[in-house]
């Protein structure tokens, strides 16, 4: 399996979060990823945006995925507005992520799209609505 690689960067001037996810996830992997993430929200505020790229995940354990329930919930808890998902091509995939969602109590608006490139493009067009 390919291993797995993740990044966590956050942009406080423009209240975003940018998080990239590759290869095979197991349940030491999403802790590293759920530690690199609560460095990232101290660096933004209430209102943040994550644009959270899973295009490149390969699959998760199921004991990864119960740490993905945590992530949605520090999600929640410092007070998202929007998360951006560029999700994997694999339907199995998609389905189990949308199951950790779903058990989420989510209190933002979460969008899926294909590809890094309209991801850039919604939060571009956030900018500029936000500088109107």
């Amino acid at each position: 399996m390919e291993p797995y690689r993740c990044t966590v960067t956050a942009d406080p001037a423009r209240n975003v979060i940018f998080m990239t996810q590759e290869g095979h996830a197991e349940r030491a992997d999403m802790l590293g990823l759920r530690d690199a993430y609560r460095a990232a929200l101290a660096q933004v505020r209430p209102g943040f945006v994550l644009v959270n790229d899973q295009s490149a995940i390969r699959s998760f354990s199921d004991d990864a995925l119960e740490v993905g329930t945590e992530l949605v919930s520090l999600t929640t808890t410092h007070g998202a507005s929007k998360v951006i998902r560029v999700v994997p091509q694999s339907l199995s995939q998609r389905a189990r992520i949308s199951r950790v969602l779903a058990s989420g109590n989510l209190r933002y608006e979460n969008v899926r799209v294909s590809t890094r490139a309209e991801a850039d493009a919604l939060l571009a067009g956030m900018d500029s609505a936000g500088a109107a």
